[in-house]
């Protein structure tokens, strides 16, 4: 018998194309399209990344 491996956090994203509740709302609420969320989503977290890689070198 063999098991299935559980998927990590962020493979959800890769291998679900199903819309999140969260992303229906706003959608619905800005009259964006999805790909236009997921694409300023995808923005701010790797400028919020690049700001704590700036903080960890700064201390």
């Amino acid at each position: 018998m063999t098991r299935k491996a559980k998927t990590k956090p962020n493979e959800s994203k890769t291998t679900n194309p199903k819309l999140t509740a969260y992303e229906r709302t706003r959608a619905r609420q800005t009259g964006a399209s999805i790909e236009q969320l997921r694409a300023e989503q995808r923005d701010t977290e790797r400028t919020m990344k690049l700001k704590s890689e700036g903080e960890d070198k700064a201390s």
